[in-house]
């Protein structure tokens, strides 16, 4: 598997936590080398995932699904 070069990060800040864990966690994928973009908009929009390598999600199970669905629709670049 090729590295992770491009990180997204989608953060639902509603979640107590969520925001410190999402800084702390792009800093470290940012000092591993992944250039990171990271959101807290939600629904999340449209293309934002497209020529990401991973997505990490920081919220709940609505945060994820909404991710996933837009993951399935087929706009990033690996559905692994």
């Amino acid at each position: 598997m090729p590295p992770i070069r491009k990180l997204a990060f989608v953060i639902n800040t509603e979640k107590e936590g969520a925001a410190e864990l999402g800084v702390a966690l792009t800093g470290i994928a940012e000092r591993a080398g992944a250039k990171v973009k990271q959101t807290t908009a939600f629904p999340l929009a449209a293309g934002y995932l497209r020529g990401q390598d991973a997505c990490c999600v920081i919220g709940g199970d609505g945060t994820l699904l909404g991710v996933a669905r837009e993951a399935a629709h087929g706009r990033c670049r690996s559905s692994a």
